[in-house]
Parts: structure tokens; C-alpha cells; sequence
């Protein structure tokens, strides 16, 4: 929950989360504006890969699912790629005219065959993490540029990343 600055109105999220299998805590999460219709299309937890997928409606505009995911730095590069495109050809098929965003720690997974079977580009063009860019933002919406990168939270060592666009 979010308190505004000038009222005591606030704004809260529908929180969409995938625990991390194997490991205590942790996890991914897809938070909502709760004034957003959303609901989690899928989950996956491994000690491969972690995900959280959530569609979101957007009134007129086209439905937009976020995956929110995490790659291990050791883990088998070749069954996340292959869970990744497992799911997005089954998400298109039960999701079609649907606009894709996926984000989240990739580490050293190659998402090159992932961005070209399914037509998606990364925005991010810099470092996320020292000078790694182990961050990224895989999505099919023309209209998302570059994102803005910004300090890390707290004790975390990997930057916040803010990404603005228009509706598709």
C-alpha cells in the first residue's frame, strides 16, 4: 500500500506472486493498480525458473500479460528457454490480440531464440546489476522506449528500473 502525499486516501495492489522453489523466502510478484482488472494466467516455481504470469485488461485498449520471472545464475539455461516458450504458445493460443511484456533477472540466459520466435525486443540498454545487465524487458509494444533507470532499493544490488508507454 501506497499513502498519497496530500490526502488519506491510498492506492493498493492486487499482488500476483510465485514463490521460489527450493530456498526459504523470496519470490516473484506482478503488482496491480487494483482499479485494473487482473488475474494470474500462470505460475511456475523450479529451481530452474520462478514465474508469474498476469493479464491485464486495460479497457479499450489490447489485454497486456506481464511475466515477472527469475533465472538462478547456475540454473539449466535450456529448460528455462524451453518453459518460456512453452508458455507463451500457450498463451497466445488461450490469449489471442494479447501484447506480451516479460521481466525480471535473466542472468546469463540467452533469450535470443525467445525474442525471435516470438517477435519481442529488450528495452533495457544498461546495466542492472554492477556492470551486468542481468535485468531485462522482453515485450512486443512498440510504443515502450527505453526504460528509466534508478538507484536500488534498500539492500538490493540490482537497480530499479521504471518503464512509461502508452496503451496499446
Amino acid at each position: 500500500m501506497i499513502w498519497t502525499d496530500n490526502s488519506l486516501d491510498y492506492i493498493s495492489y492486487v499482488n500476483h506472486f510465485a514463490h521460489h522453489k527450493g530456498r526459504v523466502g523470496g519470490g516473484v510478484a506482478v503488482l496491480v493498480l487494483n482499479k485494473l482488472t487482473s488475474k494470474t494466467v500462470n505460475t511456475h516455481s523450479t529451481k530452474t525458473v520462478s514465474a508469474v504470469w498476469t493479464k491485464i485488461n486495460l479497457g479499450k485498449y489490447k489485454p497486456v500479460i506481464i511475466c515477472c520471472l527469475y533465472h538462478p545464475p547456475l540454473a539449466d539455461n535450456s529448460k528455462t528457454q524451453d518453459y518460456i516458450i512453452g508458455t507463451l504458445l500457450k498463451l497466445s493460443k488461450s490469449h489471442p490480440n494479447t501484447k506480451y511484456l516479460i521481466t525480471g533477472d535473466f542472468n546469463k540466459l540467452d533469450v535470443k531464440n525467445i525474442s525471435e520466435q516470438f517477435g519481442l525486443r529488450n528495452i533495457v540498454n544498461f546495466s542492472t546489476r554492477g556492470d551486468a545487465m542481468l535485468d531485462l524487458m522482453l515485450t512486443d509494444m512498440e510504443d515502450y522506449k527505453t526504460p528509466t533507470k534508478l538507484a536500488p532499493l534498500a539492500s538490493n544490488d540490482h537497480c530499479c528500473i521504471i518503464l512509461d508507454g502508452k496503451p496499446v
